[in-house]
């Protein structure tokens, strides 16, 4: 197919064609209304439309795809062995292996050996099909994530991945003490932690593995407003007063609507509003219509007191239309979970879409601009029974962390966010996203997702490190690139490829714009005026 680039302004060249058209009829008149010979006004009319159409092809400058087989290329970066460079270069059958400051653009598909290359280097491989080959010392994270802001209640996740690590614990340490840990065997290289963020304003956690630091977790906890919370009950046992005290507590705004009869409410409080934001009931008040309408108008739903599991939850699922599953893991007629908290011998099977806590004991998925959450656990009370008033705040900080709405405003910046890097955030409103965010000093130009009209997001490029404000009321955290050693180009390497959405055929064909080239060009138009001037004086 051919295609067409201007030499000039698409205007200027247009009119300069215009001139040649009108000069080479004119220039035919002429020739025909002439006393010369037949013959002569044919080889006269012949070189004056073929020096019209030589100069109207260079004011065009024509060009044309044209496909063509290219060799694979292995290129690698600093500080690669060179036994591993032949063996991958044996492995891989490639003929040509180069170091990236020697690469030329040629071969396809390119192998490229570790990950520091830079954004430079990595664009100008767009168009050719990549193959990331990671060069990832042991113990090294190899991943890391966590929410750069989060409400405050709400759980924090980080989670990360390690390459080939040891037999290690890696935990969260907040003023020297533990607040989560995992153990990590040989084959494990994957952890999650979770802890509630409580504290509003800048918050700083330690990260460590095998008790030597890896770095500092920075996020922002925006202040938490009241939650209007309504319990549906068709008698309030000990486990809802005790929890209706503790949210009260809290400062949350609670109310409680008992049915006494099938066509009688005893409500207390301020009841049922437009604005609930969570229902806290049971099985048998799931055909209430009020709740029904509350789930409609965006309320979250958490259903508690569970009799039957296995019986109840095919009946949530017809009603809500919703997909928990259960899986038995004990004999018993209870499992205990921790010291004073039991549950069901059974726990939730782990679905794409949900998410669970509390050793499956508990379980939420999204369904629209809700949440729906269950409970397995068999009471939460007998923990402040036994004056254990911290393990209940942390088991209720985690269900109601996990059940929290969206507010009306809601950015989403994942970290960590390097210096002198693209990272991507974005902003979801209910009534519609900003054109543009302040971070610092820098103005990021939020795009609409062409999916959800509340959302946008754009490319933020830190120009330094530290805490940055937010449209002068919040604040996020950019790292310097010699935070998280090593971290900062794979993650850079990532966010390409994801970007690039690169194929992975063996050899590919590779599509190569043509044209022609300026001595051709110079050529052709000085053989066309020669003619031309050659042709009276023969």
């Amino acid at each position: 197919m051919i295609d067409f680039t201007p030499y000039f302004p698409f205007s200027w060249t247009m009119l300069f064609v215009s001139v040649l058209v009108v000069l080479w009829g004119l220039q035919l008149f002429w020739f025909w209304k002439s006393r010369a010979s037949g013959k002569r006004k044919a080889i006269k009319s012949l070189l004056s439309s073929w020096l019209t159409l030589v100069l109207i092809a260079f004011l065009l400058q024509p060009n044309w795809q044209t496909s063509q087989s290219s060799a694979p290329v292995l290129i690698y970066s600093n500080k690669i062995p060179k036994e591993k460079r032949d063996f991958l270069k044996d492995s891989l059958k490639v003929d040509k292996i180069l170091a990236k400051q020697d690469y030329n653009q040629e071969g396809n598909p390119v192998y490229l050996l570790g990950q520091d290359y830079g954004m430079p280097f990595l664009q100008s491989l767009k168009g050719k099909t990549i193959h990331w080959i990671p060069d990832i010392p042991k113990g090294q994270l190899s991943f890391l994530e966590w929410k750069g802001m989060i409400r405050q209640g709400e759980i924090q996740q980080v989670s990360g991945s390690f390459f080939q690590s040891d037999a290690a614990k890696i935990e969260l340490q907040l003023n020297g003490e533990t607040i989560n840990a995992q153990e990590l065997g040989p084959s494990q290289t994957t952890f999650r932690l979770e802890f509630t963020g409580k504290i509003p304003g800048k918050n700083e956690v330690e990260l460590l593995l095998g008790g030597e630091r890896l770095g500092a977790i920075h996020f922002f906890v925006q202040e938490a407003t009241p939650k209007n919370i309504v319990f549906q009950f068709g008698f309030p046992n000990p486990e809802i007063r005790f929890l209706t005290q503790y949210l009260a507590e809290k400062g949350e705004k609670v109310s409680s609507t008992t049915q006494v009869s099938q066509s009688l409410d005893v409500v207390t409080a301020t009841g049922w509003q437009d604005s609930t934001q969570l229902v806290i009931t049971e099985v048998s008040q799931l055909n209430n219509r009020t709740i029904k309408v509350a789930l409609e108008q965006g309320a979250s739903l958490l259903i508690m007191n569970l009799s039957a599991p296995f019986r109840e939850i095919p009946m949530i699922n017809k009603l809500l239309k919703t997909d928990f599953e259960l899986e038995s893991i004990g004999t018993g007629e209870q499992r205990e979970i921790q010291n004073g908290l039991s549950a069901f011998p059974d726990r939730f099977v782990s679905k794409m879409g949900q998410n669970d806590l509390l050793e499956g004991a508990f379980a939420f998925q999204p369904t629209g601009n809700s949440k729906i959450g269950i409970s397995l656990l068999e009471g939460t009370f007998p923990l402040l029974l036994q004056g254990d008033s911290i393990g209940y705040n942390k088991v209720w900080d985690q269900i109601l962390g996990a059940m929290a709405v969206d507010e009306e405003t809601n950015w989403n910046i994942p970290q960590p966010a390097f210096s002198h890097t693209l990272n991507r955030i974005s902003l979801n409103q209910k009534n519609g996203p900003d054109e543009f965010a302040v971070l610092g000093q820098d103005t990021v130009f939020l795009q609409p997702s062409l999916i959800n009209p509340l959302s946008a997001s754009g490319l933020w490029q830190p120009a330094e490190s530290g805490w940055i404000s937010l449209n002068d009321s919040l604040d996020t955290y950019s790292y310097g690139l010699e935070e998280w050693a090593g971290l900062e180009p794979i993650k850079a390497m990532s966010a390409f490829l994801k970007a690039s959405k690169s194929s992975t055929p063996a050899v590919a064909t590779v599509m190569e714009a043509r044209k022609i080239g300026d001595w051709v060009w110079l050529v052709l138009i000085m053989v066309a005026f020669g003619l031309v001037w050659l042709e009276p004086r023969v």
